[in-house]
């Protein structure tokens, strides 16, 4: 995954008429499962359109660090406004429609309140002013990006993990920073604790948050520290090395490839080939020294490799 540094440029007008995106299929958000930004992660994908209702919407599943599959959400963009899927019901999660001063009502997935632990697992329905509307330029893209004021419920209050505000940018989604009750309802849905590493829709979009930018010292949107990577060293051949045309990838009986990604000297993410594969075209790949990491069914493990000029003088 190719990550740009982050920036945002504000422009002055307001989009009003182009409709909001939802992320395309393939996009993927990583997240670091709890404080420790190095302890672990998990993924959500867009992974395919479905129909609820009569209506098309996104399919998002989400994978642990192992790549199992640990749960799915459903995603429905209507009106400028993004609804998510819970209790056979749709209910409002992110509002890019309303003007700035409007009200609006989000339907937000609670955890348990220190004083009040009926609300757990439960609807709340939250209203909120939208403070701030405008559109955005991150990395090159056109986004909308909105700021509201949440009202606290009457009788919470006083409640220390009440959030003041909850905001939101087109695809991106939010990242969990103090976001106590409402936590639960990332674009995608992430745990208490997390917080968005990267976004990638592999099309036209690759972002990376300021708090993965700082706590990541030059990681890989992926890394993890309790990820033990097995040796696969004696049997996974590549060949030719170097090279600079066709890879061919040799692993054991049983081994399945499910991704490959490339690193280079940096450990940055340059390139990630999901599926089965025995033989890649490395012409797009600039020359140089790579780590190749193979995430299979069997676990992970890492190959050098040298990407040589296609001719030499």
């Amino acid at each position: 995954m190719k990550i740009f540094f982050y920036c945002l440029v504000l422009i002055t007008s307001v989009r009003v008429s182009a409709q909001v995106q939802l992320p395309p299929i393939s996009a993927e958000w990583h997240y670091s499962k709890n404080a420790n930004p190095f302890l672990d992660f998990f993924t959500w994908r867009v992974t395919q359109d479905t129909m609820i209702q009569g209506k098309t919407a996104k399919l998002l599943t989400k994978y642990n660090s192992n790549n199992n599959i640990v749960d799915t959400d459903i995603l429905l963009l209507q009106n400028d406004s993004v609804l998510y899927w819970h209790n056979n019901q749709f209910h409002l999660m992110y509002d890019f429609a309303s003007a700035v001063g409007d009200t609006v009502i989000f339907r937000f997935r609670s955890i348990a309140l220190s004083s009040a632990p009926v609300f757990q697992d439960t609807i709340l329905s939250v209203s909120a002013i939208i403070a701030n509307k405008q559109e955005i330029n991150v990395n090159g893209i056109s986004l909308l990006s909105v700021e509201t004021s949440l009202i606290p419920i009457e009788g919470l209050e006083d409640e220390y993990i009440w959030p003041s505000n909850f905001n939101y940018i087109e695809q991106i989604g939010h990242d969990y920073l103090e976001m106590g009750v409402i936590y639960s309802i990332n674009l995608p849905s992430t745990g208490q604790g997390s917080r968005l590493r990267c976004y990638n829709n592999f099309q036209n979009l690759s972002y990376q948050t300021p708090y993965w930018m700082t706590q990541g010292e030059g990681q890989s949107c992926d890394f993890s520290s309790s990820i033990s990577e097995i040796n696969f060293d004696d049997n996974t051949q590549l060949y030719p090395n170097p090279s600079n045309g066709l890879l061919h990838i040799e692993v054991p009986n049983g081994v399945v490839i499910e991704r490959i990604e490339w690193y280079d000297v940096l450990g940055k993410k340059v390139k990630t080939h999901n599926g089965n594969h025995t033989t890649l075209n490395i012409a797009d790949i600039p020359e140089g020294t790579y780590l190749i990491k193979f995430h299979t069914n069997e676990g992970i493990t890492t190959k050098r490799l040298i990407r040589e000029k296609l001719y030499e003088r």
